[in-house]
C-alpha cells in the first residue's frame, strides 16, 4: 500500500478526485492513521503509463512507496541502489512521473 500525507496531496495531486477508503490503519508502533481517501493516479515510468492507488492519510508526514507500486513498476533494486538520484515529477492533470537517473 502506498501513502502519502493529505498535504503532498493537496500540494501535486489536488486535481485528482479523492475517493473514500473505508479501511483502518495503523503504524508499525500501532498508532491509528486518519485516513483522509484514496486516488488512483497515472505514473509514467520507463514510458510505461501505470494507473495505480495511492491511500491519503492526514498531516504532512513522509510519503511510503508499497509494494502494490513496487511490483507494477518492475523496480530494478541493484540499479536502484547505485543511482545517485531518483526523481518524481508532477505532470499535466494529477500524474506523476518517476525516473531513475545516475
Amino acid at each position: 500500500m502506498s501513502i502519502v500525507s493529505e498535504c503532498t496531496y493537496r500540494r501535486y495531486l489536488h486535481s485528482v478526485k479523492l475517493k473514500k477508503y473505508r479501511v483502518s490503519l495503523r503504524t508499525y508502533s500501532a498508532e491509528h492513521l486518519v485516513i483522509v481517501g484514496e486516488v488512483y493516479v497515472q505514473v509514467l515510468h520507463k514510458g510505461e503509463q501505470l494507473n495505480l492507488r495511492l491511500i491519503v492519510v492526514s498531516g504532512d508526514g513522509p510519503s511510503l512507496l508499497g509494494r502494490e507500486w513496487l511490483k507494477e513498476m518492475e523496480i530494478d533494486w541493484k540499479t536502484l541502489c547505485q543511482q545517485s538520484h531518483v526523481g518524481i515529477h508532477q505532470v499535466p492533470r494529477g500524474g506523476l512521473e518517476f525516473s531513475i537517473e545516475n
